[in-house]
């Protein structure tokens, strides 16, 4: 649900912050109920009338399952049903503040699931490795009073595909030719009752393991999947998926499997992926940085059947296990041999290195992440990866280094300008960071780590004006960001703004002292001739000076006396 992958374009607002002023989005990150819930409802607070359209995305439940108390408690032996029912009292929550509004009877509700879980009926725990039902099956509930059935089950096999034309349809809009799918309301009114043909997909195992992507049709009472061992399935006298009956039903497959070629060929774009080509300057330049030959062709040949590598996939369900709780020295010896099984996965490489620095051991994740960028060049998830770890390590230079090779392939890689921006800043390189500070921006404008970085970046550059502009908005967004009202504070003072800067930083302490508003409210309370207040500061200031420097606190002293004499 990330913006940067498109998913916020249309929307007014969107809010996809999963931690709050980190300058990454962690892997696998998500939000709990609670904190989506309360982002919908600063939001609705907004909305004063309709028309209005909104999209309300629960993480819960996702693995790990880790429900909060009570549910926690209530459902010790059944944890992910512990987080339906968690995130089902927040949706409970939605509903319950349209009806304050009174808009309960105007909306039209929509809840559907993204995708199903399975728990070790066909060794996969979680999703996306496989195309059976067990993790296709979703919940879709459709609910607007006063104009649709209540309480009507319909057991016809439908598509998420058809949700978008069958709320345009609801609302009287005309379904543009180019969406797919076809309206329900001819089922929801009980006129139709046939499954629809349903295409499938996975790119998880190829994207996450090195195995093969598989692609399916349903139609009727058959499943096709395409794979490098096809599978046909009977749903309706094997719903389990048990026997594969493609050596039985060979002109029944071939059919499926024409149908699923005709729906790919149909509603594919034509694009196909492939790796930029690098200049002979870009060449040099990863020459230069330490990194030969980055962008060399990917292995060819055929992939392995997920279904062949069950034995694997359990190695990384039981590790993933160990790492979920807190085994991280057993966790490592699954991983460790899951690379031997494997060298072809970048991701392989990176969750060992990933629990190797969890145990501090960050030496050898560096070593596991080199060995990787050279058996599979060219793999920006190896980079970042090493990047990052140089970062944790502190080893700016290396990062920087490292940081810099992505680009080289990746010239919109968003950690990459981000990091390159603030490493540079750091360096002193104030300028140069700037350009990589914009770059980011144009990718992930609404980052605050960024935003609030970028404006410090400005302000130090003697670009007030301009920074001030950009803590104003943050100050609007964030208004409870002691951070951003201290910062800017000491930006109107320098502007000569010194009531402006007052006001700012007198909000700052009230949500959160720090010595730095401590010290900048004597600047500027001494500047305007208020000596007694400016006293007052200063020796909140001198109280707790915490990790401010030595000749600063000696100053301060010698200061305090100064304006102590002015008061007798």
């Amino acid at each position: 649900v990330d913006s940067r992958l498109g998913l916020g374009q249309g929307f007014d607002v969107y809010d996809d912050k999963l931690a709050e002023g980190q300058a990454f989005k962690p892997l696998n990150a998500e939000r709990k109920a609670e904190k989506v819930y309360a982002a919908f409802r600063r939001w609705f607070e907004s909305v004063e009338k309709p028309p209005f359209f909104c999209w309300v995305h629960f993480f819960d439940p996702h693995l790990p399952y880790d429900p909060p108390a009570p549910y926690s408690v209530d459902f010790a032996d059944s944890p992910y049903d512990g987080e339906i029912s968690y995130m089902d009292q927040y949706v409970g929550q939605v509903i319950a503040a349209l009806r304050e509004k009174d808009l309960l009877s105007q909306t039209l509700i929509v809840l559907a699931g993204d995708h199903g879980e399975a728990f070790g009926e066909k060794v996969e725990t979680g999703h996306g490795v496989f195309l059976y039902d067990g993790t296709l099956k979703v919940p879709l509930i459709f609910q607007a009073e006063g104009h649709l059935p209540k309480g009507a089950v319909i057991k016809s096999r439908v598509r998420l595909i058809d949700i978008a034309p069958s709320i345009l349809d609801l609302l009287g809009l005309s379904v543009p030719s180019e969406i797919q799918g076809m309206s329900l309301l001819p089922y929801m009114a009980g006129r139709e009752k046939k499954d629809l043909s349903t295409y499938l997909e996975t790119y998880f195992p190829r994207e996450n393991y090195g195995w093969s992507e598989l692609t399916g049709f349903v139609d009727g009472d058959w499943k096709y999947i395409k794979a490098p061992k096809p599978e046909l399935y009977n749903l309706k006298t094997d719903p389990q998926e048990t026997q594969n009956l493609l050596g039985q039903e060979g002109r029944n497959a071939e059919l499926l499997r024409e149908r699923l070629a005709e729906t790919s060929a149909k509603y594919s774009s034509g694009f196909t992926a492939s790796k930029r080509k690098l200049n002979s300057e870009e060449r040099e330049k990863l020459r230069s940085l330490g990194y030969v030959d980055q962008t060399a062709a990917a292995p060819s040949g055929p992939l392995p059947d997920p279904k062949d590598m069950v034995d694997e996939l359990r190695m990384n369900q039981r590790a993933e296990t160990l790492e979920m709780e807190g085994n991280t020295t057993e966790a490592a010896k699954v991983y460790s041999r899951i690379l031997d099984l494997n060298l072809r996965s970048p991701v392989n490489y990176v969750n060992l290195a990933l629990i190797q620095a969890k145990m501090n051991h960050f030496d050898e994740a560096v070593r596991i992440l080199e060995r990787g960028i050279a058996a599979l060049p060219g793999s920006v998830t190896l980079l970042s990866r090493l990047a990052h770890t140089y970062m944790a390590m502190g080893r700016l230079q290396k990062a920087l280094d490292a940081w810099q090779a992505v680009l080289v392939i990746d010239p919109d890689y968003f950690d990459a300008l981000l990091a390159s921006a603030w490493i540079l800043d750091l360096m002193g390189k104030k300028e140069e960071a700037r350009g990589y500070f914009e770059k980011a921006l144009a990718v992930e404008p609404e980052n605050k780590f960024l935003r609030k970085n970028y404006a410090l970046n400005l302000a130090t550059m003697g670009n007030l004006k301009e920074a001030i502009g950009i803590y104003e908005r943050l100050k609007q967004d964030f208004p409870d960001d002691y951070e951003v009202l201290q910062d800017l504070g000491i930006a109107l003072g320098y502007a000569g703004d010194i009531n402006g800067a007052i006001e700012s930083l007198k909000a700052a302490v009230g949500l959160h002292p720090t010595p730095v508003a401590y010290y900048n409210l004597t600047v500027a309370l001494k500047k305007i001739g208020k000596i007694d207040e400016a006293v007052i500061y200063l020796k909140l200031y001198l109280a707790n000076p915490e990790d401010e420097p030595e000749d600063k606190i000696r100053g301060a002293q010698q200061e305090l006396l100064v304006l102590e004499k002015l008061l007798q």
